[in-house]
């Protein structure tokens, strides 16, 4: 018989075994939060609407349809958050920014130089008597050099945290390994876009009307979407119903945009930037160890599939129980041990057996 377990129940294993035991739909208690943090939600509102292109939708309808579609799991399970606006605001800000980004890019790994073999493909991998099932962002090939590689998108409020996290991580290793054996070559690494999760739409506006150039607006937007701004904002300036000729600073948008230049430059040397690719290489080694340890990890869930969700695994990782932002489950696991009603604590701060956004297909839930 083949058992089938995603990697990412093996990644949240990976992760704490208590937080994959509460959390997992296939094995645990399934159990979600109730609010997922606004960088996740914004990843998971890009990843629908990657579906929904990839399935021939316009770039505009998907994002329509995107919302719609958020709003509708929101509406079904009363957890509309308080920043809802401004969650999908920032996203069809971010999606339209990045569609110009991508438009204007010219380097390594632009658009221009991949050409995308599937988007948003659900695979199945097989090893021994296990099957693991995960979707492929896109995968790609690089133009100038042949090389097959996965792409996958990483959106978060600190994207330089889950860049600099990659080398521990063992999807990515193991995303090299399953491709190289499905497409039969060589695939040495992942190529990853990371998206700063904010609203580049959203620059301060000074009294007489222009952007403002201080460094703390240029870390949320881009230089397409600031360049724009200052266009319009410039010719707004200088028309005679909006700005007395006389109290103008300028007299001219090209006097404007001259004066501007060196902001408009500090966007090319920025070291904080909103969207950025970045391949992270992948020995052979590191592939066959990874694929070695997810098979080992596969048969220790499958061992607590077997004991029931009654029984709690006894693996806990504090470093999980700490880290940034803490971990969700903290609580009922500690009324868990305590002997406590810990099912009652899930069951006020969680919904059990959640649909995904990724997964809604917009039928009733």
């Amino acid at each position: 018989m083949t058992i089938t377990t995603s990697i990412s129940s093996v990644s949240e294993w990976d992760t704490c075994h208590r937080k994959a035991y509460y959390s997992s739909h296939s094995w645990g208690l399934g159990y979600s939060t109730m609010y997922e943090r606004d960088s996740l939600a914004i990843g998971s509102l890009y990843h629908h609407a990657m579906k929904l292109v990839a399935n021939g939708k316009p770039a505009h309808e998907a994002l329509t349809l995107t919302g719609m579609a958020q709003e509708s799991i929101w509406n079904t399970y009363n957890t509309r958050p308080n920043d809802a606006d401004n969650i999908l605001d920032t996203f069809a800000g971010l999606a339209v920014a990045h569609l110009k980004w991508q438009a204007s890019d010219k380097s390594r790994y632009s658009d221009a130089n991949l050409e995308v073999i599937t988007v948003e493909e659900y695979i199945r991998f097989p090893m021994e008597d296990y099957e693991f099932t995960f979707v492929c962002d896109k995968i790609v090939r690089h133009k100038p050099t042949g090389v097959l590689m996965p792409f996958e998108y990483k959106t978060g409020k600190y994207p330089e945290q889950t860049e600099a996290g990659l080398p521990w991580d063992l999807q990515p290793r193991f995303y090299c390994y399953a491709v190289s054996k499905l497409f039969d070559e060589p695939v040495p690494g992942v190529l990853y876009e990371f998206i700063r999760a904010t609203n580049p739409n959203k620059i301060n506006i000074l009294k007489d009307g222009l952007p403002s150039q201080a460094l703390a607006t240029l870390t949320g937007t881009t230089y397409e979407i600031y360049n724009e701004t200052l266009v319009e904002c410039a010719k707004r300036y200088c028309a005679p119903e909006w700005y007395p000729p006389a109290k103008r600073k300028y007299n001219s948008v090209e006097e404007i945009m001259v004066a501007y230049q060196p902001t408009l430059e500090k966007f090319q040397n920025r070291v904080d930037p909103i969207f950025w690719r970045r391949p992270h290489w992948v020995t052979q080694e590191e592939q066959e160890g990874a694929a070695r340890d997810m098979l080992a990890a596969a048969k220790e869930i499958e061992v607590g599939r077997q004991l029931g969700a009654d029984v709690r695994p006894t693996g806990l990782n504090r470093s999980a129980c700490n880290a940034w932002g803490g971990c969700p489950y903290k609580s009922p696991c500690l009324v868990h041990g305590q002997g406590g009603d810990f099912e009652g604590v899930l069951k006020s701060d969680f919904i059990k057996n959640k649909i995904r956004l990724t997964d809604y297909e917009g039928k009733e839930i």
